[in-house]
């Protein structure tokens, strides 16, 4: 199926920038901190990850969604099963999520590839979560996880993370696309239905950003280490170039040159 996405002919005009996941840093450097920022990302895991590394770098941050949150928190009570040892949680993720997959693996084909793409992004947000750290009770997973996982109201300048679907609504001056490429996620079997839901997906993602007359810039982070990088298949071949690459060169897109975007 082919969507063609096209801006409004009444739209304001929109800045687009796309970088490398190492330069994710740069973007924070030059900011106007006193302006808002917006971050979205379609699996669990990277969102997690991004965020650490913000709090890491110095830089205030959260992801607005409690609810994922406590989903993630019982995951830790799944693994653990009432037993928590620091020194075998690792372990103890490794045998959960190959029981899990033994029982999905054994669920109707249609509705495998989703569940195991969902096994794993909670997974990898486990190791993640524990790797930074290093819970050594459940009570310190709470402890922390209520400190990442905030959506409390502040006058202070954070920098908001959300899922796709706990960012819907919102909007930021500097908004950014965690592995855009990404999107849409699609596995065998899929239906019609749910592919389009996917592909909705994007149209949310790529509107949270303000307008370039109210200081907004969308940035697509792109996965990819020094050599490599993989545009979204449903960028236009002519704008898939870096604002900054592992040169220093610097690039710039305005939204309206993005006529047509195909899937």
């Amino acid at each position: 199926m082919t969507i063609d996405i096209k801006p409004a002919p009444t739209a304001p005009d929109g800045e687009i920038m796309m970088i490398k996941e190492n330069h994710f840093l740069d973007i924070f450097d030059s900011a106007d901190m006193s302006l808002s920022f917006f971050g979205i990302c379609i699996k669990n895991a990277p969102l997690l990850i991004f965020a650490i590394r913000l709090l890491t770098a110095g830089y205030p941050a959260r992801i607005k969604d409690r609810n994922l949150g406590a989903k993630l928190l019982n995951k830790v009570k799944e693994v653990v099963r009432g037993n928590y040892d620091v020194n075998t949680f690792l372990s103890q993720v490794d045998n959960w999520f190959n029981f899990q997959a033994n029982s999905i693996n054994r669920l109707p084909e249609k509705v495998q590839n989703q569940r195991l793409t969902e096994l794993r992004d909670y997974r990898d947000c486990l190791v993640a979560f524990f790797a930074k750290f290093q819970p050594k009770s459940l009570n310190d997973w709470k402890t922390e996880i209520d400190k990442i996982f905030d959506e409390s109201t502040t006058t202070k300048k954070i920098i908001d993370l959300y899922t796709i679907h706990s960012g819907k609504g919102g909007e930021g001056h500097y908004t950014f696309i965690i592995y855009p490429e990404n999107m849409p996620i699609e596995f065998e079997k899929q239906s019609t239905e749910e592919r389009q839901q996917e592909q909705h997906m994007i149209y949310v993602a790529l509107t949270r950003c303000l307008t370039r007359a109210k200081g907004g810039i969308l940035w697509l982070v792109l996965e990819g280490k020094k050599d490599t990088v993989n545009y979204p298949k449903w960028l236009p071949h002519d704008y898939r170039k870096l604002w900054k690459d592992d040169k220093g060169e610097y690039f710039e897109l305005d939204f309206e040159e993005l006529e047509d975007i195909e899937f």
